[in-house]
């Protein structure tokens, strides 16, 4: 009876351990993803976000990515994805800069940064100056409609949005470029390609005409817009590739927070479906609670958890340790056993949720590893000083 009593209070000591790290990964992440929503809530009640990926760091970089083979299936199907969601609102919004040939006559303030020294830069044997520019789609058009009003010529068409790279684009020119340019006018530039693009004028936006983007206020004077361009076959393979880089990292509208976490979820399940590795807002850790478990639960199941544990301990060393005084085991022997016991626990502990919280592994290792070996030695010391007492006491 005494041995089946023993064993189960080593069973639920090990329980309480397990129970012990669920609990503080359930915590740590509870807490995070509450620190993410708060800086989400920072922001309206309706708004944008821009796409990024995590492709670059000090192992790889997103030009690796572009040259893999199956970049450009990923890309395609990311792009589709987004674009055919109905939970979320995609722009394909950039603002990838257009680099002008030619003499540009106008000032710094069109370039981007705006230095005086980029304005016509001598590069193989042509002037290049990168301007400022602005690519939308249709979507985005209709939603700020009055922001691209031309106060002179016109204004997009459905057309435009069907062009390629090697066809003529049609641009509308801030208020600031009435000095450069006419209705009409024409021009060339790299825009995400080796190959130069044409251009023509087809109108000019109103003074001080402004969109808001991610909370930010953008005043159009000195941009050039353009349409978002279509894949071209007429280009290369790189060339197309990086324009579908450009396609994947548009901005995502919300017009309320719940719609906001739901293109969250929408966009998790993008990337888990596609591969595309996309950085998830409100999930700076890329980890589950695999409890689902909120920040009060998590808490009130920690304190159980602790409070069991110690429980446990305490049955454990009155019913083992203290009916063994003045056996053939010495004291100390008697807490080296209880300590490797212990050891089983906590390595046993940590070899079921290093399984459950598989790949997200520095959870365990960077907030629970030296919090519980620090709890089991603190706990080691305690029962010590207890052992030692109650034997000089024996004596």
């Amino acid at each position: 009876m005494k041995k089946n009593i023993n064993h189960l209070i080593k069973v639920s000591l090990f329980f309480s351990i397990v129970l012990l790290f669920f609990t503080c990964g359930a915590i740590r992440y509870a807490i995070n993803l509450h620190q993410c929503n708060v800086q989400a809530l920072i922001v309206k009640d309706s708004g944008d976000f821009l796409l990024t990926d995590t492709y670059d760091s000090d192992n790889s970089s997103f030009g690796d990515f572009l040259n893999s083979p199956s970049a450009s299936a990923i890309m395609l199907n990311t792009y589709d994805k987004l674009c055919n969601n109905p939970n979320i609102e995609y722009y394909e919004l950039g603002f990838q800069l257009l680099c002008y040939i030619g003499k540009f006559t106008g000032c710094s303030s069109f370039v981007s940064p705006p230095e005086p020294t980029l304005i016509n830069q001598s590069v193989n044997g042509e002037y290049i100056t990168p301007l400022m520019s602005i690519q939308i789609d249709q979507g985005f058009l209709l939603d700020n409609k009055p922001s691209f009003q031309p106060s002179i010529g016109q204004g997009f068409i459905d057309t435009d949005f069907s062009l390629t790279h090697s066809q003529m684009i049609p641009v509308l020119l801030g208020d600031s470029y009435n000095e450069l340019y006419k209705i009409g006018d024409s021009f060339i530039g790299y825009y995400a390609s080796g190959n130069p693009a044409s251009f023509c004028v087809k109108g000019f936006l109103k003074d001080d005409a402004e969109i808001v983007v991610d909370s930010e206020k953008i005043i159009l004077d000195n941009y050039i817009i353009m349409p978002t361009l279509n894949l071209d076959p007429d280009i290369s393979a790189t060339d197309n590739a990086i324009l579908l880089s450009l396609k994947c990292e548009g901005f995502i509208h919300y017009s309320s927070r719940e719609q906001f976490f739901l293109s969250v979820e929408e966009l998790e399940q993008i990337k888990n479906e596609t591969g595309f590795a996309y950085s998830i807002p409100g999930s700076q850790l890329e980890n589950n609670n695999f409890l689902h478990l909120a920040l009060p639960t998590s808490i009130l199941l920690f304190i159980a958890s602790v409070v069991f544990y110690f429980a446990m301990l305490i049955c454990l060393y009155r019913k083992v340790l203290i009916s063994s005084i003045g056996r053939q085991h010495s004291l100390i022997m008697q807490c080296v056993i209880l300590f490797a016991n212990l050891l089983i626990y906590y390595l046993s502990g940590f070899a079921i949720n290093y399984i459950v919280f598989y790949q997200k592994r520095n959870l365990l290792i960077d907030s629970l590893n030296i919090s519980v070996i620090l709890l089991l030695l603190g706990t080691g010391l305690i029962f010590y000083g207890m052992f030692k007492r109650r034997q000089h006491n024996h004596e």
